[in-house]
C-alpha cells in the first residue's frame, strides 16, 4: 500500500506501525512529519502532524501506540518525549525530557502499550526500557 510522496496514503520514510484493537493501522510517516491512519481494509482515514520544534509538532517521530481509550502516543527522539494526541490530532499531553533520571529519555525510539495500559518506552542511549502506568482520572 502507498508510494513515495506527500499526499494521502503516500509516505516519505515510514518508520513504525501500530495496529489497534479495531484493526486500524497507525503509520509514522517520519520525513513527512505526520501520522497517517488507515482502516482494517487499508483505506485512508485521516492524518495529522507537521514539522516543528515545539510541543504538538514532530521533529524525529519514531514509535507509535494507542491506549484503551484510543489516544495516540508518539515517541519523538529529538524532543526526548512522548506526545499523546486524540484521533483528530489534537495534543492532549506529553511527558519526558532529556536526561538519565526516571521519566527522562535520551533518544527514545519506540513504544508499546499492553492491554492493561502499561506503557513501555525504549530509551535508546540510556540503554533501558521505562515502564509507566496510565491512570484514569475520571
Amino acid at each position: 500500500m502507498g508510494k513515495r510522496g506527500t499526499g494521502q496514503g503516500e509516505f516519505n520514510f515510514p518508520t513504525h506501525i501500530w495496529i489497534d484493537a479495531r484493526g486500524d493501522a497507525y503509520v509514522v510517516d517520519a520525513m513527512n512529519f505526520r501520522i497517517q491512519i488507515f482502516d482494517k481494509n487499508g483505506e485512508f482515514v485521516t492524518m495529522f502532524g507537521k514539522s516543528g520544534d515545539g510541543t504538538g509538532f514532530f521533529a524525529r517521530p519514531k514509535g507509535i501506540a494507542t491506549d484503551s481509550f484510543g489516544n495516540i502516543y508518539v515517541v519523538d527522539a529529538l524532543f526526548n518525549a512522548v506526545q499523546i494526541f486524540n484521533r483528530e490530532g489534537r495534543l492532549l499531553y506529553y511527558f519526558g525530557q532529556q536526561g538519565r533520571g526516571k521519566g527522562e529519555f535520551w533518544m527514545p525510539s519506540d513504544i508499546y502499550i499492553d492491554q492493561k495500559d502499561n506503557i513501555f518506552v525504549s530509551d535508546t542511549y540510556n540503554s533501558r526500557i521505562q515502564v509507566f502506568s496510565l491512570v484514569n482520572v475520571e
